[in-house]
């Protein structure tokens, strides 16, 4: 069987969702559904990624293997889409119960996105609880964010050789997030753009958050 993630590392979406589509007709299997949502996370439809990331995760619930940045990508689908209090809930979620999820992409992850989002929708009581996590938290990601480390001594501790091109995308995104904590909107740009033009080769949870952001300040604008 044919694995859609051969063509998206090609940036040849519409070939990985052909395939993703078809695997799931024969299969209905966890991974290329998760494939096909962030498809249809890459080419901005919101909606269409929400349906799948919401049955991927009923999945999870029946199998008892529920992960936390399918929570992420819940929050992120509805905050694409203009709902700020599901997105919350969404990416709160994690952080209240984290000791219900077996599999975590970074234990930091969860917070650091609340944190992020907080900021952005001015929620002070979902800010207390990300910083309370991170404050937690001797990992690069909080250390930067609470400002107990510096940017280069960030990127020293963050930015690993055997994953530096993703790394540095998200390097990029918690750059972003710590300009717009210090109101510097230019600089949360800057680096936002940066995360985009990285990608991440597309594994990156920050590369999609940098996006969608992106298309958000452009509308402000």
């Amino acid at each position: 069987m044919t694995n859609p993630w051969d063509k998206i590392f090609l940036e040849d979406f519409e070939g990985a969702l052909k395939i993703a589509n078809e695997n799931i007709a024969l299969t209905n299997s966890k991974f290329d559904l998760r494939a096909r949502a962030l498809i249809k996370l890459q080419q901005g439809d919101y909606s269409e990624s929400l349906k799948d990331f919401t049955r991927l995760n009923k999945y999870e619930q029946e199998s008892s293997s529920i992960s936390d940045d399918t929570y992420l990508y819940l929050g992120l689908c509805h905050y694409a889409l203009g709902d700020s209090d599901q997105a919350i809930r969404h990416f709160e979620y994690p952080v209240k119960n984290n000791k219900e999820f077996k599999y975590s992409t970074d234990i930091t992850l969860a917070p650091a996105i609340l944190y992020f989002i907080s900021l952005t929708t001015g929620n002070v009581t979902t800010l207390s609880l990300a910083e309370k996590d991170l404050n937690k938290r001797k990992t690069p990601i909080g250390e930067f964010l609470m400002g107990r480390i510096s940017e280069h001594a960030f990127e020293s501790a963050f930015i690993l050789t055997e994953l530096k091109i993703r790394r540095q995308c998200s390097a990029e995104f918690y750059k972003s997030v710590k300009s717009l904590k210090e109101m510097d909107y230019d600089k949360q740009y800057k680096h936002l753009k940066k995360a985009v033009e990285l990608k991440g080769q597309f594994l990156e949870f920050e590369y999609y958050l940098s996006k969608v952001e992106m298309e958000k300040i452009a509308v402000r604008d």
